[in-house]
């Protein structure tokens, strides 16, 4: 039998989940206008050996812009989600050839994860494979096996990286994590290439 109060507290909850689903559709949406074709600079201050190149990352033209003497960092957040399972081994393979000793750092997370962000854009495009889109459980063992001889690590996506032990971290912002980390697969890969 519910209360008032407990149906209150459950709608507050759903709103909070919502409103993180929105956020992520959002970051979701911005990284399709970057990839579209925008420069991806908008508001961004650059570090003097940080470049944010607006490109096709299935056409490898763009490494020609890349100066690795040094070394390379990538990253790719929220990208991944969007592109055939295919195309991202075949872009990491190109990249561990083309940068030796570079390191690339990006979010994935599970099929499950993946069909549930990816859900409106799928209905639109009648997709019927989301299988068929870059998604991984265990990513070290899973990426391993595409890229011999690189050093492929990851951590979960909140609590690999926070303490949510903490008094202002609310349970429910707690138990999300738990849901994306452990359920949903949701992580920080690194890779050495």
């Amino acid at each position: 039998m519910d209360t008032r109060h407990q149906r209150g507290r459950k709608t507050a909850q759903r709103d909070q989940l919502k409103q993180v689903l929105r956020c992520n559709r959002d970051i979701g949406n911005l990284t399709r206008d970057c990839r579209a074709g925008g420069d991806g600079n908008a508001g961004v201050r650059l570090g003097e050996r940080e470049e944010n190149i607006a490109c096709d990352l299935n056409d490898t033209s763009w490494f020609e812009e890349i100066d690795a003497a040094d070394g390379a960092v990538f990253f790719a957040a929220g990208v991944f989600y969007y592109f055939l399972r295919e195309q991202v081994r075949m872009l990491l393979s190109a990249m561990a050839n083309a940068f030796p000793g570079a390191k690339l750092v990006f979010d994935a997370a599970g099929k499950k994860a993946v069909k549930l962000m990816l859900k409106t854009w799928i209905r639109s495009a009648k997709i019927q494979d989301v299988g068929a889109y870059f998604s991984v459980t265990n990513a070290e063992k899973e990426l391993s096996a595409w890229l011999p001889g690189a050093k492929v690590s990851s951590r979960g996506y909140m609590l690999g990286y926070h303490d949510l032990n903490l008094p202002n971290v609310s349970p429910f912002f707690r138990f999300l994590s738990k849901v994306g980390d452990n359920t949903m697969h949701m992580q920080i890969v690194r890779v050495d290439f």
